[in-house]
This record gives C-alpha cells, sequence and structure tokens, in this order.
C-alpha cells in the first residue's frame, strides 16, 4: 500500500497552518478585547515569528526532496522483523 510523499507534506502544512491560525486569533483577542500586558503581546509575537521560521526552515530543507516517490507500509512492516 504506498502512500505518496506529499501527503505527508500536505499534512504538515495543515498542521502548521493551525498553529498560525491559532497564533492569529489569539492576536485578534488581544487586540479586540484589550488585554494587553506585555507578556502576552511578547508570547503571541513570538509563537507567531516561530511558526514563521518554522516554515521558512522547512521549506529550506524540504525543497531539495523528490515528492514523486511514495512510501510502502507494507514493505516497511515486513522489514522490521523483530523476532
Amino acid at each position: 500500500m504506498p502512500i505518496p510523499f506529499i501527503a505527508f507534506l500536505g499534512l504538515y502544512l495543515i498542521a502548521v497552518f493551525i498553529v498560525l491560525l491559532f497564533g492569529i486569533s489569539s492576536l485578534y483577542h488581544l487586540l479586540r478585547f484589550g488585554f494587553f500586558s506585555p507578556t502576552s503581546i511578547t508570547m503571541t509575537f513570538i509563537m507567531l515569528a516561530g511558526t514563521a521560521l518554522l516554515m521558512f526552515i522547512s521549506y529550506r530543507l524540504l525543497i531539495v526532496f523528490d515528492w514523486s516517490q511514495s512510501f510502502d507500509v507494507w514493505v516497511f512492516i515486513i522489514s522490521l522483523k523483530p523476532f
């Protein structure tokens, strides 16, 4: 049962997008409802900057990968041979 590697990339990008939406939602609530403590603003911007940095580093590392290949689950399970 081969799974294309592009499916793993899609799942990863969906997870990063969810984290980014959480950060934007947090920033919106800070601005809308006025909880302007320095700690909350700093942590929100650190989370957004960390997400952007994670996406940049991921792009730099994953751009060289051949995404047309696939991962065969059955071959992997058979190759484990625990005993």
